[in-house]
């Protein structure tokens, strides 16, 4: 074999070995790249399992805030309680659900509208205290007591104006009802169709 001829396969030999370095190069990339993402996916993964349990927890409390406050203003030993729909091994969703004494867990609005006003009111106010918020917390209901007699709507705002104060919430209540509130404001709507509000005496 002459010189040339060596030369030519030398050649040949280190054009293969660049090739090869380069695909191993590009392989090595991509593994890391694929493995980056499967940690991605399992820190995913795991954040999304503590999320759910911490989920889980603050369902639990809720609905014991929920089962002591309609026991108080109803008079009667409520059980309040999220059921957990499962897909699987994993909690999917929460399903609210009450029990009156002597009765079975059932859908709330099953319960008739004051029952199913009460627990959205406390749900509400009850979610603001969870949501560490930096700002002032805000909660607006409107007409929150239309479908709750004059006695018990009476013990539901005293319940929230407590959970108000305790959770330094303010409250904005539009209604047609006579309540005992720190400021009023009368809104009137002329014939004409405009509005008009001034603070009540």
């Amino acid at each position: 074999m002459n010189l040339n001829e060596l030369k030519s396969k030398a050649n040949i030999c280190i054009a293969m070995h660049r090739a090869v370095s380069s695909e191993v190069v590009e392989l090595t990339s991509t593994l890391e790249t694929l493995l980056e993402k499967q940690k991605t996916i399992k820190d995913s993964i795991l954040l999304g399992k503590a999320c759910s349990k911490k989920s889980i927890f603050l369902a639990d409390y809720l609905a014991k805030l929920n089962t002591e406050a309609l026991s108080n203003l109803l008079n009667q030993s409520y059980e309040f309680i999220y059921e957990k729909v499962m897909e699987k091994d994993h909690v999917k969703g929460l399903t609210p659900k009450l029990k009156a004494p002597g009765g079975e867990f059932d859908s709330i609005a099953s319960f008739g509208d004051a029952v199913f006003q009460t627990c959205s009111l406390i749900t509400a106010a009850t979610l603001l205290l969870f949501s560490q918020s930096t700002t002032s917390l805000l909660l607006v209901c409107d007409e929150p007591f239309s479908n709750i007699n004059s006695a018990l709507s009476k013990r539901a705002w005293e319940y929230l104006s407590s959970l108000s104060e305790e959770g330094n919430i303010q409250m904005i209540v539009i209604t047609h009802m006579s309540m005992d509130c720190p400021t009023k404001y009368l809104v009137s709507k002329s014939d004409s169709g405009t509005s008009s509000i001034k603070k009540a005496l």
